[in-house]
This record gives structure tokens, sequence and C-alpha cells, in this order.
């Protein structure tokens, strides 16, 4: 039953699209109940086997602008720079590598590399009114120590060129572990406003700030976000990744994909098997971990999480290196790729030679519905 509900207010939703992915607009459910939906796997979207790749591509963020979509990623290699690459499609389905010439890596610019530092790149189109069109682009990154404790603004006219905003950061971390993933900023439409969603650790577990801004540099403080499986800041289970966005066809509802951690819930590996993850997987950690998907949402304003579902969103599926460490992370972006189809992106075979994205798909707005049995 919705908070609004049991005030005996009338909710007033207009013309706005609705999805039954909360319990917003419930008032009970009688022989029916909220099933998630899971997204089918359509392809690979882009391997990691450019020179200036590695198997370590992470920290995905897809932009539909237009007719192009347009894809950022980390590319760097173990010890090397926190490179940030650069892909682009037509229709998200299909994608290439430009040769942009920008950056110099390994001697050579001859590389789809846009930027040679900004760990953990965030970019956004900012649709605010009014906005330069020097200043279109905007996104995140992190500097400061070995996890980062500033976040620095980038801008950029075409998607492509980028430049800070300012060498001084824009926000200072303000709680335990702050900023050490991919931090989330948009313009919102509904609120009117910059929103933030952030990293931290709350009672030991992976978790989400939120904050706001009305210039994309001055900033509230942080916020810590409550979870409706616990009625608290720390969700049941950690949280690394938030993904964090309004979706595109009802963008009052804030659709989140975070990675889920499973510690200690290592492999029951057999023989052979051992020899595989010492080969395959190497430096990143073999089985000490798995991970899956989850699928949350909240609402413009709010600083709470309906983390309706807790069951795997995205699953590792079949084969041992879908089941190792850092693997089945969500990407940053839901877009329409199609009539009828939405597509998401998923990190797979992290570590590994086979190391990709794989492009995944739901029919448009098929996140969850109300289902009955025969």
């Amino acid at each position: 039953m919705s908070a609004a509900v049991r005030e005996g207010e009338i909710v007033e939703i207009g013309s706005d699209r609705e999805l039954f992915v909360d319990g917003y607009l419930i008032d009970r459910l009688e022989g029916v109940g909220l099933k998630l939906h899971h997204p089918r796997p359509a392809g690979v979207a882009v391997r990691y086997d450019e020179t200036w790749e590695n198997n370590i591509g992470f920290y995905t963020t897809i932009l539909k602008d237009g007719d192009t979509y347009r894809m950022y990623y980390r590319g760097a290699s173990w010890g090397g720079p926190p490179a940030t690459c650069y892909a682009e499609s037509p229709d998200g389905i299909h994608w290439t590598k430009p040769n942009l010439g920008l950056v110099e890596i390994q001697g050579s610019t001859e590389n789809g590399v846009i930027l040679e530092r900004g760990r953990q790149f965030t970019p956004f189109i900012d649709a605010r009114p009014g906005v330069p069109a020097a200043e279109r682009y905007k996104a995140n990154g992190l500097e400061g120590g070995l996890k980062g404790d500033t976040l620095i603004a980038y801008v950029s006219a075409d998607g492509v060129r980028w430049r800070k905003l300012r060498e001084e950061p824009i926000l200072r971390a303000e709680l335990n572990n702050n900023f050490d993933t991919q931090n989330v900023i948009f313009w919102s439409q509904v609120e009117g406003c910059y929103v933030l969603y952030a990293r931290h650790s709350e009672g030991g577990r992976r978790s989400t700030s939120r904050a706001t801004s009305h210039d994309f540099v001055n900033w509230s403080p942080q916020t810590l976000m409550t979870y409706s499986d616990t009625d608290s800041a720390i969700p049941a289970q950690h949280l690394y990744t938030n993904q964090t966005l309004p979706f595109f066809r009802a963008p009052q509802i804030y659709i989140s994909l975070p990675g889920r951690i499973h510690f200690r819930r290592r492999l029951a590996l057999g023989r052979g098997q051992v020899e595989f993850f010492q080969r395959s997987v190497g430096r990143t950690g073999g089985a000490g971990d798995v991970s899956d998907g989850v699928f949350m949402t909240t609402r413009a304003g709010t600083t709470r999480y309906d983390f309706t579902f807790r069951e795997s969103f995205i699953r590792p599926g079949i084969g041992l290196g879908r089941w190792t460490s850092r693997t089945n992370y969500p990407s940053l972006g839901v877009v329409p790729t199609g009539p009828n189809e939405m597509s998401l992106y998923v990190q797979r075979d992290y570590g590994q030679a086979t190391a990709h994205l794989e492009r995944m798909t739901l029919r448009t707005d098929g996140f969850a519905s109300v289902h009955a049995s025969y």
C-alpha cells in the first residue's frame, strides 16, 4: 500500500506514464502479484580487443543522443593510465570504435581514447533549459587518493572532446568510502535540478547517497538513501554501483540497476577448474566472490529505494566465466533500440580473454508487470 493511499490522499498522475515497478499506485493486490521480468541476451555489443583496451573494461555509460548512441568505458590496463574509451552506434546494436587521434597511448594516437585521466568517468547529456552549447555534455570523474576523494567536473560540446570545467572539485568526500565507484549525475526535468547518486558505505555495506544542485557546481549535503527491504540506510546486501537514471518514458521514475556482490560465495570448483580460473582470470581475484544485477526504483525528489524484487535481474547464466569476481555488472543507461524494444548492457567475463559487453533486451516498459497464475 502506498503512503499516499494510507494518508487518504488522491494521487494525481495527469498524463504521466506509470509502471508497476513499486507500490506507489497500489492499494491492495488480490490473487495477483508484481512479477519481475528478465532481459534477453541479444549478442555482444563490444569486445575489449583493441590495443588500447584490455580485459578489465568497466564503468560503462550508454547515452542515446538523437540518432547516435554513445558509449564511454574504462580501458586502462593493470598499472597503466586510467584511460576512458569511446564507441558509437547508429542503432544501439552495432558499435564501432572510431580512431579519434586525441590521446597518445603506448606511443600512438591511433585509438579511441578520449581521456588519459578521469577515473570512473561518467557523462550525461545536460537537458537543462538554456545550457550553453559548449557545456551540453557534462561528466564527473574521480581525483584524489587511490579510491578518489573528490569529484571533478568535465564539459564538452560534442561528447568526444572534453575539458575540465575548473581545476577545483565540485564535490569532496563527506561519507565513509565516498565516490569509490561509478557516481551518477543527471539533470532532472521533474525536480528542476541536477541530481547526484554517489557511492558510500554504511554499516559495513556498500550503498548510495544523494545530493542536488542548481548549477552543477554547488551541491547540497549528501543524504543517505534508505531501502525498502531493510527500512534503513543499510541495504541487505552490498550494492557496488547504483546506475540510477530517470526512465526515458516516465522521468518521474528513476530506474536503478546496481551490481550486487555476494562475498564468500566461491564456486565449488571441480578438478581442472581451478586451473581455468588461474589461467583466465589471473589478477582479478578469481572466484573470491560472485555478482549479479538487481532492479530497484526510486521516485523523483525522494530518498528511498523501492527494492521490490530481491531476485536477480541480471543473472550470471551458463559458463564458468560468468561466475567470477566483478562480472555481470549492469552499465549505466537503458535506451530504446526498436519500436517495441529497449536495451541495457552488461559487463561479462571480467578479467578474461573473452571479456565483453553484452546487449540485453526487454519489451518497452517491460521491467515488471502485475501477474496472475492460471
